[in-house]
């Protein structure tokens, strides 16, 4: 192997290392979507707010011709 080669190949070995090194205020604790998942689960006043955007977004949909 010519040198440019061993260089090269000595640069590739130390890529992996670089890209495992922690990104600058990343943090272990779970992101916010998997902390509020089904915080509103069994709550009759959501379940109604849900149904009437359900309603809403029904009715702004145009009408198709079948």
């Amino acid at each position: 192997m010519s040198e440019s080669q061993e260089s090269h190949a000595s640069q590739l070995d130390k890529e992996p290392s670089q890209t495992k090194t922690p990104v600058e205020g990343a943090t272990d604790e779970p992101n916010w979507i998997v902390k509020t998942a089904g915080a509103f689960r069994g709550d009759p006043v959501f379940a109604e707010v849900v149904k009437l955007g359900k309603e809403i977004r029904n009715a702004e949909q145009p009408e198709l011709d079948s």
